[in-house]
């Protein structure tokens, strides 16, 4: 028993000289540290710009993981959210009265969300922010491009260029995306069919999640992969538990597509239809293959 706790004492003696062997420190002007003093509600600011640096046994490195308070957001970007939203409503109703058609949904991701994760970031990983509001949100050429690709991907055989040339020869297609010289209208043309940043609603639920690399020796081409090599653990951001509110309209009539794959269809109502098929069936965002950003429909009802 003796010796047993002799091992435990030495080993906590180790871990606080381990502890107190760290440095935390941040690249600011003095001044801009103690005006801080941690207290920065911007999340995206936050990650991106308030980097600190740890310093263990003489060598520095970046603090690439955090912990998940850091994602929490402040009564104040909370309240702006509800405005937020607020505007988003008004804003439905002044398009409505300016001629457009418009479709609402609510979703939300079946597991975890990652938006973003390849964006330069000293921290290795990162997760896409507004610029001015500092609170994650999914945008609007995101949300067309994924769109787009899943019909090409439907409709047209495939997801390569000669899919998309012919998804070009469609009517339809580029009623609602919008095409090129070389298309079957002849002539370049807007696409009919806006699509809006979807922002999410409160509450938004942000938390680290980690990939394993078990042989990065091997993936270097060094070594065989064995269980001898120590693992490299990567950490990212992700967003789970957390709403969508999402808007997409045509201006004018919500006309009938009159030739190609979509002939007799409505513009708007089979590219919500297709929106729809895009989020259950293809994801957003990063890591889709393995499971993320996959999302589940939510009642409008309750949220309006």
């Amino acid at each position: 028993m003796n010796r047993k706790r002799m091992k435990r004492n030495n080993s906590k003696k180790n871990n606080n000289k381990m502890n107190n062997d760290e440095k935390i420190s941040l690249k600011l002007p003095r001044d801009t540290r103690q005006l801080l003093n941690d207290n920065i509600e911007n999340i995206g600011l936050k990650l991106n710009k308030y980097i600190k640096f740890v310093e263990k046994k003489g060598k520095e490195e970046v603090q690439k993981r955090t912990n998940n308070g850091m994602f929490r957001l402040s009564s104040a970007q909370r309240k702006l959210l509800d405005q937020i939203t607020i505007r988003n409503r008004k804003m439905i109703i002044e398009l409505q009265q300016a001629g457009y058609e418009i479709k609402t949904a609510l979703f939300k991701p079946l597991w975890r969300m990652t938006i973003g994760l390849g964006i330069p970031s000293v921290r290795e990983t990162s997760m896409l922010f507004h610029h001015i509001y500092g609170i994650p949100y999914i945008p609007a050429s995101m949300i067309k491009g994924v769109v787009r690709n899943f019909i090409i991907t439907e409709k047209f055989r495939g997801g390569d260029r000669k899919a998309e040339e012919a998804a070009l020869q469609d009517e339809g297609f580029c009623d609602i995306f919008g095409c090129p010289k070389n298309s079957v209208y002849k002539e370049s043309r807007q696409g009919k069919i806006v699509f809006f940043d979807a922002f999410p609603i409160d509450p938004v639920n942000i938390e680290w999640d980690i990939m394993n690399v078990h042989y990065q020796k091997y993936y270097n081409g060094n070594e065989y992969p064995a269980d001898s090599q120590n693992p490299n653990p990567v950490f990212f951001l992700t967003i789970k538990d957390t709403q969508f509110y999402f808007v997409i309209g045509i201006k004018g009539e919500n006309e009938e597509i009159k030739s190609g794959v979509f002939a007799g269809e409505k513009i708007l109502d089979l590219t919500f239809d297709y929106f729809k098929k895009t989020l259950k069936n293809y994801g957003l965002g990063a890591k889709t293959a393995v499971g993320y950003g996959f999302m589940k429909e939510e009642n409008l009802e309750n949220f309006l």
